[in-house]
Parts: structure tokens; sequence; C-alpha cells
């Protein structure tokens, strides 16, 4: 399969980033609506054999979800510590902690250090030079190299609104909001993957600018617009051992070897979209999350599958499908 990039920028505020599952929705959505009910079964049985095409989860442009592999053990992080002098120790640890709580890495690290296996490069410069650094961007915390500069990407404001009562008497008579407005000069990416020419499964991405990603669409928010599709490569090692997951996964038994492996799980539970369930409970799925580093048994191109559940009498589907670098 080849790879894809695809630009997007947002038309409005939006809610939040969508992962590989909300795009998954916001997709069968706009299949349905462009090509009829029939295209939409053959896309999402697609999914289950050879897919039309496979999608990460959303990410600021030029950046990759930071890995689940450590950077400092916590037998390095003694060992560093417990040589300096105290006056010194509480600001060290203080830069330390910001090691595991940074959110994502420049491409340029990813490609330099994380494809590579060289975290002991990554590491070395990290402590030692000013080559390798954590920057704050905006409202994000980025792994980058010195020639690196990500624009800021977004601000963050509480919107209060009112929920249908005339008169304010509690709390609970408003809703609060979360919504994030981004810079002029910010954009997202979905990564691709598919043996389609663009020309074939873009129009759907385009219709994301109308359809939406992720709920209160109807207000105007959570709206994307398709602005550019590139092919796409990475410097890729001749040997590749680990798999870096870029959209959420569950995985097929035997995929992964998971004592070798590096990663992050995360467990959510979902509701049904109102106007097909009535916004009814579909299930809890556990996820590998993006930025795991997988030991693989065989290379290809995603793992992981779709789960199918019933609800109401109408078949549901989640997206467990682990796109990789």
């Amino acid at each position: 399969m080849k790879l894809y990039r695809l630009t997007f920028c947002a038309d409005g505020q939006i809610t939040r980033i969508p992962d590989a599952q909300t795009i998954f929705g916001a997709l069968c959505a706009a299949i349905q609506m462009k090509d009829g009910q029939q295209k939409m079964e053959e896309y999402i049985h697609s999914l289950k054999t050879h897919p039309w095409f496979v999608h990460t989860s959303m990410f600021p442009k030029g950046l990759i979800p930071a890995s689940a592999k450590p950077l400092l053990s916590l037998s390095e992080l003694s060992s560093v510590v417990g040589s300096l002098s105290n006056d010194t120790k509480l600001s060290v640890l203080s830069d330390f902690k910001r090691l595991k709580k940074f959110q994502y890495m420049t491409e340029s690290v990813f490609e330099h250090y994380i494809l590579q296996g060289d975290f002991a490069g990554l590491k070395q410069k990290l402590l030692n030079s000013d080559q390798i650094r954590i920057q704050q961007s905006g409202s994000l915390s980025i792994l980058q190299e010195s020639k690196d500069n990500p624009s800021p990407f977004l601000a963050r404001t509480i919107q209060q609104t009112r929920s249908g009562a005339i008169d304010i008497q509690k709390d609970k008579d408003l809703f609060y909001q979360k919504q994030m407005y981004l810079s002029e000069s910010s954009e997202l990416c979905v990564f691709v993957k598919s043996d389609l020419d663009p020309e074939q499964f873009c129009p759907y991405f385009k219709m994301l600018e109308y359809t939406g990603i992720g709920p209160y669409r109807s207000s105007g928010l959570n709206l994307f617009r398709l602005k550019k599709v590139e092919e796409y490569h990475f410097n890729l090692p001749q040997q590749e051992p680990y798999a870096f997951l870029l959209s959420g996964c569950i995985p097929e038994q035997g995929e992964f070897n998971f004592d070798q492996s590096f990663y992050k799980i995360e467990t959510s539970s979902f509701r049904g979209s109102f106007s097909i369930v009535g916004n009814a409970f579909t299930g809890t799925f556990s996820k590998l999350k993006e930025g795991s580093l997988m030991k693989t048994s065989q290379k290809k191109d995603w793992y992981g599958q779709l789960i199918q559940v019933e609800v109401k009498g109408k078949k549901l589907y989640h997206y467990g499908l682990g796109v990789t670098i």
C-alpha cells in the first residue's frame, strides 16, 4: 500500500482533535450520503478482508504522537539524580518530569531516532546538548530538534451555554463545552494507506467540510476542510522489527510480542449516534494507544480488527485497525 498525507484546516472551532474511530464514523456517513447505503456496506466489508483504505488518527501537521517507550528508566533517573547536590536536584527533577509529559515529537525526531531505534542517541543529545529539547508551542509540548520550528497551534477556551432553561436557577441549567480555536496557520493531517488512486477515496474526505467529524456538527463545530493530498515517505530502516502505531489498535491474537513491546492502553466506553440507536451504549473497548511501539511477528500495513456489535437490532462497528509506520 502507498502512504498518503492528507492536510486539513478547521473551518471554525473544534471540540477536540479527532481520533481514528471518530473519523471512521464520519467517513461512513460521508460514503452513505454520497454513494448510498450499499457502497458504505461494501467499504465496511472491505475492512474485514482487503481495505479500500485505512486511516490514522488526526494530528497537528508535522508532529507525531510521543513514543510509549520511555526515554529514561527509573534506574537511570535514580543514578543521575543521586549524584547531584541537593541544590540542583529539584530543578533537574522538574526537567525530567517534562520528559514524561510531552505530547508530540517532530517528524525529524521521529525519522532520525524513533524509526531508526536510536533511543540511546536521542537520550544522549537530550541530556547533554541543546540539539534536542522539549519546547512549548502554543498549548502543545513538543520534543524537537533545534532546527525545527513548528507553528503555534491552538488556544483553548471554555464556553457556558444555556441548556434550554429560560431562568437559570442551578448550575445544571448550563452545560460546559470546551472549544479549541486554531491559529490561522494551524494545519492538521491524517495519514492514509491504500492501493487505490487518491481520486477514488479523497472525495469522501472532502465531504468532511460539510458533514463534520464528531459532535456538535449542526452548530457549525468540528468541520474540517481538505487542503492537500500528497504521497508521503518516511526514512525507514532496512530492517523494521517494530511497528509504530498511529491509530488505536485492537490487535488480533498473535500479531504482537507484548513482552518486547512498549505500549499504552486506553479503555473507553462508547454510545451510538442518536439518529441511529438513540444514543444507546454500544460497548467498552480497550485499545493500544497511538505512539505504541510494537514488536511484530510479521510486517503488515495495518494490524488489528474491526469490531461488530449489535444494538437495538442494528449492526454497529468499532474501528480497531492500527495503522503503522
